[in-house]
């Protein structure tokens, strides 16, 4: 894993679920508030189905389960990053090994508390 700030801007996506979808689209909302429900660990690895979340990125059901959804964004320079390799979980729910490799990104500066440092820039998708 490697610590650092980002110096330029970067393109990221998050899964994230039905609660957080719903926000994201509410018309009402500011970016900034809609950027607050983004979560602290994100991706540069495509994901493409509920298989590359479980698999590539190592999200156990019980993590994350439901409609699933992909949202891209931008975090601005400044925004402190710890990244590396997805490394292998153990999934109660299933009760197999997921085995990880993609590429994770943790959020140091979390969207929640610094949303002016994130920018979504595409409507959610669902996995299917």
């Amino acid at each position: 894993m490697t610590d650092h700030i980002l110096t330029e801007p970067r393109k990221f996506t998050m899964v994230i679920d039905e609660r957080q979808f719903k926000i994201i689209n509410d018309t009402k909302l500011t970016m900034q508030e809609k950027a607050q429900v983004l979560g602290g660990w994100a991706t540069d690895t495509p994901i493409n189905s509920i298989t590359d979340v479980r698999n590539k990125l190592a999200v156990p059901e019980e993590w994350k389960s439901g409609r699933l959804y992909t949202v891209e964004f931008v975090a601005k320079p400044g925004t402190n990053v710890r990244e590396g390799t997805v490394g292998d979980m153990w999934s109660n729910s299933s009760k197999e090994r997921l085995p990880g490799g993609g590429h994770q990104v943790e959020f140091k500066t979390a969207p929640r508390d610094n949303s002016p440092l994130f920018e979504i820039i595409s409507v959610p998708k669902e996995i299917k």
